[in-house]
């Protein structure tokens, strides 16, 4: 193998796939996501997913309700748009939700693993709606 060739196979192997692009229009929906915070509170969020011809959640956005430009309307924000173009790049929902970090929970049916992040909460919701409009589980 040449160093050429060489080159060429390290650029390829660490090339992205293509960003998938959205249609200007597409169908959405808002929902409530509830999520436990560090204090263990219920906590309330208005969340948008929207999705492709196929049904693939491919975008996040978040009227989250919060003041407009407090710390934690600014990280919800950065952290819809971070999942929105992981989405994009081919990376499923469910596989997102069950990637974020995932907390020991008690409840009445026993210990179980939750969500203990906002953006499991998101994922998990996103990957619910994905999984209904394919008609599948997620």
């Amino acid at each position: 193998m040449s160093l050429v060739q060489w080159v060429l196979a390290i650029i390829a192997a660490d090339a992205q796939p293509p960003r998938r692009r959205l249609p200007d229009r597409r169908q959405s929906v808002v929902v409530d996501v509830t999520f436990t915070n560090h204090r263990g509170e219920k906590r309330l969020l208005a969340i948008g997913y929207s999705w492709d011809v196929d049904g693939r959640i491919r975008e996040l956005f978040c009227p989250t309700g919060a003041q407009n430009g407090s710390d934690i309307d600014l990280i919800i924000h950065d952290g819809c748009i971070a999942i929105s173009r992981a989405l994009q790049f081919g990376d499923r929902i469910a596989d997102l939700a069950r990637s974020f970090t995932k907390e020991p929970m008690d409840t009445p049916e026993g210990t179980v693993l939750g969500q203990s992040s906002v953006f499991g909460a998101i994922a998990l919701t996103g990957a619910e709606i994905e999984a209904d409009l394919m008609g599948a589980t997620p």
